[in-house]
């Protein structure tokens, strides 16, 4: 091996000894294996009986119609339940993340649901977005925050949508 060879290798250990989870190629490489996967869902969700995970695409970019804003998940997900998980690995804080979950659920919508489908089509394939932040995006010192849709006069009734 050449000097300039060893040098270049030394520098890509380096590099990759630094890596973290939140670095988008790691975050990804770890991502691809169905039983870190799995297991890290039903951590997540242990009402969930997560027995298999089926579909596990990285940097899945979702079609849509040509003049709207194009969506890329980091981890798309598809569990032996028909259940779809979006997980994104959040580093910097934009501000955004309540209106970039509602976005990212109408996206997932448009995989699901056909022209002339029943609403009730979605029951059948329950979405859940997961958020991985470095940062704490509400502020209030807690390792996790958990969001449904929920009444505001009456917190007790649920939107009705099973999930």
């Amino acid at each position: 091996m050449s000097e300039q060879q060893e040098r270049q290798l030394q520098k890509l250990e380096k590099q990759w000894e630094k890596l973290t989870i939140a670095d988008d190629r790691m975050f990804s490489m770890v991502m691809e294996n169905n039983d870190i996967c799995r297991e890290l869902l039903q951590r997540i969700f242990p009402e969930l009986k997560i027995r298999r995970v089926q579909r596990v695409a990285i940097q899945k970019q979702v079609n849509t119609p040509l003049d709207a804003r194009t969506v890329r998940f980091d981890v798309y997900i598809r569990d032996d339940q028909n259940r779809t998980y979006i997980v994104e690995m959040q580093v910097v804080n934009r501000h955004n993340l309540p209106y970039r979950l509602c976005y990212y659920l109408e996206q997932v919508d448009h995989n699901i649901l056909d022209p002339g489908d029943r609403y009730e089509k979605l029951a059948r394939f329950p979405t859940y977005v997961i958020f991985f932040c470095d940062f704490d995006y509400y502020g209030l010192g807690w390792p996790e925050y958990r969001f449904e849709w929920r009444c505001v006069d009456r917190p007790e009734l649920a939107a009705g949508t099973g999930q």
